[in-house]
């Protein structure tokens, strides 16, 4: 949720929610005010600002009941409310990205050589120790590649075998289109 301040572009639009209405612009006639330390009560909005305007802070709107059309405002500093809110959603972000495992794509070909699978065979192992899962895919050029498939569930066979008690499989060898591939992820 991006914040901003001041109106949005269109009175119906769905931007209304990244806007935060604090002291005058509370639409509502009375409030549910939040202090710390206190228990909530419901004010007139024109009493809650002066209110918090006495003590020297703001008061912000945290929601909005349309069906008893009081609002809930929270007796806060301004920049400071912001400033925390674009905080959580940033380590939100954060700790998402960083929980998500990346799908790592390995191509080979029946062609390539022995010593280039054993080099993608470490470069698969270096990312499931990430915690990545990985894409291993065979792919086929023309017609007489795409006639040995079974020398290629073989070869994919014996690629598997090298990642015994390292890897589980997430999809079993299949064939899609030109290419036979699996998906492998951290035991």
């Amino acid at each position: 949720m991006n914040i901003q301040q001041g109106k949005p572009n269109r009175p119906g639009s769905k931007d209304r929610e990244k806007f935060i209405r604090y002291n005058w612009k509370i639409k509502a006639g009375q409030c549910r005010v939040i202090e710390d330390g206190k228990p909530p009560t419901i004010m007139n909005t024109r009493d809650a600002v002066e209110y918090a305007q006495d003590m020297g802070l703001d008061l912000v709107e945290v929601g909005y009941d349309p069906r008893s059309g009081v609002s809930t405002a929270k007796i806060c500093e301004y920049g400071k409310y912001v400033y925390d809110i674009k905080r959580r959603e940033k380590l939100a972000k954060k700790q998402a990205r960083a929980n998500t495992a990346e799908l790592k794509c390995l191509q080979m070909h029946l062609t390539t050589d022995t010593a280039d699978y054993e080099r993608m065979v470490e470069q698969a192992k270096s990312f499931l120790a990430e915690g990545d899962r990985v894409k291993l895919s065979l792919r086929f050029r023309g017609r007489r590649e795409l006639s040995n498939i079974g020398y290629a569930k073989e070869l994919m066979k014996g690629l598997l075998s090298r990642f015994d008690g390292l890897a589980v499989l997430d999809s079993q060898p299949a064939l899609n289109g030109k290419e036979l591939s699996c998906i492998i992820r951290k035991a």
